[in-house]
């Protein structure tokens, strides 16, 4: 069902039904059993194991990689689909985030929350680095993305957190 909803987000964009598109896999406290996978326990009780649970981890860890694998399938199926107008790819003219909605699930805390940002976004963002950002909020980068894409705000949910956050820009 993944590969078609990835499929159908693709087909959206490439005909301008949609520019923005989502794709939430499941829900913050996930049941599901990513058996294809190799795993056999759901994925919110393999977030929290301890690692000293060796198997335990090792399944979190095959879980995400898969998760990390669907990604990228989806990115390429983005490079390979060009624009109609012929000015690229939709991965070159697209934003594409990925992000989890912890930084640390066991311990279900909100700081250090990886992203990651791909696509060519037009040359709006400087590609092919890891940054990190230490003590910024991650409304600064919601305000960047907004920015990428022509919405000039300053604030992004929280009044008192204002701005982009500095070095993304091409």
């Amino acid at each position: 069902v993944g590969a078609l909803q990835m499929d159908l987000l693709v087909a959206a964009a490439s005909c301008d039904v949609s520019r923005v598109l989502s794709l939430q896999w499941s829900h913050t406290v996930s049941p599901a059993i990513l058996s294809w996978a190799g795993v056999g326990e759901g994925h919110h009780e393999l977030s929290h194991k301890d690692d000293s649970n060796t198997q335990g981890v090792a399944d979190f860890v095959a879980s995400e990689r898969w998760f990390a694998e669907q990604f990228s399938l989806f990115l390429d199926k983005l490079a390979t689909t060009q624009e109609a107008d012929g000015s690229g790819s939709l991965l070159d003219t697209s934003t594409v985030v990925w992000v989890k909605e912890l930084g640390d699930g066991r311990l279900h805390d909100f700081k250090s929350v990886p992203f990651v940002i791909a696509g060519g976004g037009n040359g709006y963002f400087s590609s092919g680095r890891y940054m990190q950002f230490s003590n910024e909020p991650h409304q600064k980068l919601l305000v960047s993305l907004a920015h990428s894409v022509g919405v000039e705000i300053e604030t992004f949910g929280v009044d008192d957190i204002t701005g982009p956050l500095t070095g993304l820009t091409g």
